[in-house]
């Protein structure tokens, strides 16, 4: 149980981060110009969106681990349930 209480934790932590960036980027945009010598410039993706980028995926990493849990657990329940209470005239038959 402590495992998971850290997954949600962590999940809960990236989700309020990725909110923000996501306010950055709406409002500065997804490339930015920079200087590139004398008079010159460029454009490239600001460090907010490779971030953002990382974090998404940790993100989607532990919602499915955690989903995982959740769908064992159930199995588990559901098992346990078959075997406490099996099916009339299925007392004692193995698959």
């Amino acid at each position: 149980m402590p495992k998971i209480v850290g997954f949600l934790k962590n999940a809960a932590w990236i989700k309020v981060q990725l909110d923000e960036l996501q306010q950055i980027v709406n409002k500065e945009g997804c490339v930015v110009k920079y200087p590139h010598g004398k008079d010159q410039s460029g454009k490239m993706q600001p460090p907010e969106i490779k971030t953002y980028i990382a974090l998404s995926k940790n993100y989607v990493s532990i919602i499915n681990l955690l989903l995982n849990l959740v769908l064992a657990e159930r199995s588990n329940e559901a098992k346990l349930e078959t075997f406490a209470n099996p099916p009339v005239g299925q007392v004692g038959v193995k698959k």
